[in-house]
């Protein structure tokens, strides 16, 4: 039980010293927002599921930011795995440090986008056709954030009627 312990501690210690200074995670988490995770062409792997439906589909995307003034447009390429494409565009207006509006072809309303300490959250409604929902609309609350490799991770919780009906797991890369 003791060597047990002690190579926990050991363990505990040495990725401690591993990892980066309170200053060092501070000006990495203050640097990254919105235009940090899109601005440029960024690659995406990863999947939508939702269990309750027997759905898993896996996809891969294609974005490409730009900047100009406080106005930041994303056009995606969406293909899934079953061939199913699709097309989007979001344009997002900053609207005070740290906040964003944004819009898109089949959001309902106007998305809110906020950037706080590295981490940037995503919410709005979008009108979906499927299988498993036929035409409705759903809620999007996403949670985007830079790993220390560099990746950047996109985790969507899909709602209706604010109940978890699936979720979107993306990871990007440069």
């Amino acid at each position: 039980m003791r060597n047990r312990l002690r190579m926990l501690v050991c363990g505990v210690a040495a990725l401690m010293s591993l990892a980066p200074t309170s200053a060092d995670a501070a000006k990495t988490r203050s640097s990254f927002g919105l235009v940090q995770a899109f601005q440029g062409r960024t690659y995406g792997v990863g999947a939508f599921s939702a269990p309750l439906f027997g759905i898993y589909r896996t996809v891969r995307t294609t974005l490409t930011g730009s900047l100009s003034g406080r106005h930041l447009t994303v056009f995606e390429k969406i293909d899934f795995t079953d061939g199913e494409r699709q097309r989007k565009t979001w344009r997002f207006t900053k609207v005070a440090p740290g906040e964003w509006v944004g819009r898109r072809a089949d959001v309902v309303g106007l998305a809110k986008a906020t950037e706080h300490n590295g981490v940037v959250t995503l919410t709005y409604e979008a009108q979906v056709s499927s299988s498993a929902f036929g035409n409705t609309v759903l809620s999007f609350y996403d949670v985007i954030y830079r790993r220390a490799d560099g990746k950047v991770v996109n985790e969507t919780t899909v709602s209706k009627f604010g109940v978890p009906v699936g979720t979107v797991s993306l990871l990007f890369r440069r």
